[in-house]
């Protein structure tokens, strides 16, 4: 597997369900764990980065459990796409705020990759902790393509679409591939649909700046 890791970027992100999924091979939602939300009333600036997170996450419920599950349902996904030559391979994990358990998680995930999966170019990006991450997921995502060129190869390129739900009782996980675009052979048809998703995505971005000024 390591020898095809050098040429694929992989980015494992977090996000908040509140603001929305990002495009993804695999969105896992991880609002099963426990919230350690209560521990911001005696340090608000706490995030999944933090041990007193992590200590919080691994004692209230069986996180190894969850995560040899995760790294087994994954490591195909990884070796599937690497034998496809996928130049980028992105995995993301969603929770309630997107601050604490996904970014935990995210952390954990990237940090296997690179040292147990030989993957080293991985990138971890945070949307709900800084505008920037915010911003490089949302450019990484609407990259306007050529439309001379979107045709069937352009819209299978990213791979499936899985979307993962883990059940803690039966320490199983279920995934499930979602519904891809079909390609759009004509132009005029291609235009518009990247225009309307264009438009979406500027009309995100500028709810997320507004609600960045006003925090600061």
């Amino acid at each position: 597997m390591a020898a095809h890791a050098s040429n694929t970027e992989v980015v494992v992100s977090s996000f908040s369900f509140k603001t929305g999924a990002p495009e993804a091979n695999l969105v896992v939602d991880v609002r099963f764990l426990p919230d350690p939300r209560p521990l911001e009333q005696q340090a608000p600036s706490l995030t999944g980065k933090d041990s007193l997170v992590e200590d919080y996450i691994r004692e209230k419920c069986c996180f190894d459990s969850f995560f040899a599950v995760l790294k087994e349902k994954v490591s195909p996904i990884v070796g599937d796409l690497l034998g496809r030559g996928q130049q980028r391979i992105e995995f993301a994990f969603g929770c309630t705020a997107g601050k604490h358990r996904s970014v935990f998680v995210a952390e954990c995930l990237a940090e296997w990759l690179r040292q147990e999966v030989g993957i080293n170019n991985v990138r971890v990006l945070h949307r709900e902790l800084s505008p920037r991450s915010h911003d490089e997921m949302m450019n990484a995502f609407c990259s306007q393509p050529d439309v001379d060129m979107v045709e069937d190869e352009a819209f299978n390129a990213s791979g499936p679409v899985l979307r993962c739900t883990y059940y803690p009782d039966s320490n199983s996980m279920d995934i499930q591939e979602m519904p891809c675009c079909q390609p759009v052979t004509n132009h005029a048809a291609t235009e518009q649909l990247l225009g309307c998703g264009l438009s979406k995505i500027a009309a995100l971005r500028a709810k997320r700046r507004r609600e960045c000024e006003a925090l600061s």
